[in-house]
């Protein structure tokens, strides 16, 4: 598992209860966030593929019936299926974290970019030795998460990878998010 992989503690989908999950297909589908849900698909019936398949993270993995469930439902939605690798998993995890770190950072919600690694690493459980996503941002370059932000733009709901205004300006400018925490 990717994000078990990166020391990450805060792995959403095995912490979700099955009635947290209910209720945030049920949230999802009532808000039209899931566009063309099959009106067959109830929160129960996602809940029982879950379950069949041994927990969350398990469920697709040996039983053909829900692999025709997942191969039909995105025939249905027109997505275009597609290897990903542990690599990106975790890039996405991890970025989304940092653009939204920029955008509160921006906000004026935190302060300093310091100030969200200090709630990743003690808040989260963000791993120490990684130092938090700010400033593992700032390790891989903000010219690279910028682009790396982009290409995930350019794809399916590319919306979600908007990258933050104070992200681009660093990156363009060849700073750091460090340069504002001193």
């Amino acid at each position: 598992m990717p994000i078990r992989q990166a020391d990450n503690p805060l792995n959403p989908p095995l912490r979700a209860g099955d009635e947290g999950l209910q209720y945030a297909v049920l949230a999802q589908r009532l808000a039209g966030r899931i566009p063309g849900l099959p009106t067959t698909t109830t929160a129960a019936e996602i809940r029982a593929t879950a379950v069949i398949g041994g927990g969350l993270m398990g469920a697709a993995v040996d039983d053909p019936a829900i692999d025709q469930m997942i191969l039909a439902y995105a025939a249905e939605l027109g997505i275009q299926r597609r290897c990903i690798s542990d690599e990106e998993i975790v890039s996405r995890c991890l970025l989304a974290m940092v653009n939204e770190g920029a955008r509160i950072v921006s906000e004026g919600v935190a302060y300093r970019p310091s100030d969200v690694d200090v709630i990743y690493l003690n808040g989260y459980g963000f791993p120490a030795e990684r130092g938090g996503p700010m400033f593992l941002a700032d390790q891989t370059g903000l010219k690279h998460v910028l682009a790396t932000l982009k290409s995930y733009q350019d794809q399916r709901h590319g919306w979600a990878w908007a990258p933050a205004a104070l992200l681009v300006e660093l990156a363009e400018r060849g700073g750091s998010f460090g340069d504002l925490s001193a």
